[in-house]
């Protein structure tokens, strides 16, 4: 009998590795996919670009992303919904991309909750609050697709209150 669930043990452990080198390869799959600007992260600014190489599809303009590099690139990959066209959807899918694998409230996608994010997500809002025709930057990308902390439907001084809190909460646990 013990030889038995020893056996079963060994199986076990090899699917679980196997499956941990699945989604590791998987998730450099993504990195290498969607790091646009070839930074060694996939962030907010790789969104942006997408935004950017839209605006210049649109527009019949060239000039937008200096480096033909990453417009082909972008132009290569950004299709994330495979619709045949690179577009806000696409802005969308690589935002859910992240959010599944980030923390809510990473909004710099640091991998850390802290005060920065915090900080960062006040100051979004104030600007927000005061300029109804403001146009998304790359730092804004985390904030929209990760700055909802209470996931009422909008970014305000409450999630950053949220955020503020985790991360106290997680400092003084840490500390014990």
């Amino acid at each position: 009998m013990k030889k038995i669930i020893s056996f079963i043990s060994v199986i076990a452990m090899i699917i679980s590795v196997s499956s941990m080198s699945a989604i590791a390869e998987e998730n450099t799959k993504t990195f290498e996919t969607y790091d646009f600007n070839s930074d060694g992260k996939v962030n907010g600014e790789d969104i942006y670009l997408i935004t950017q190489r839209y605006l210049e599809i649109a527009t019949q303009r060239t000039d937008i992303i200096a480096d033909q590099s990453v417009r082909d690139k972008v132009d290569s990959y950004a299709d994330i919904d495979k619709d045949g066209y690179i577009d806000m959807n696409d802005v969308l899918a690589l935002g859910e991309i992240l959010a599944e694998s980030h923390s809510a409230g990473d909004v710099n996608f640091d991998g850390e909750v802290n005060a920065v994010d915090a900080s960062m997500v006040l100051t979004y809002y104030a600007l927000i609050s005061v300029d109804e025709e403001h146009m998304a930057t790359a730092d804004d990308y985390g904030i929209i697709f990760l700055g909802d902390y209470d996931k009422d439907g909008y970014i305000n001084a409450s999630d950053a209150s949220d955020i503020l809190c985790y991360y106290a909460s997680t400092s003084v646990n840490n500390e014990n």
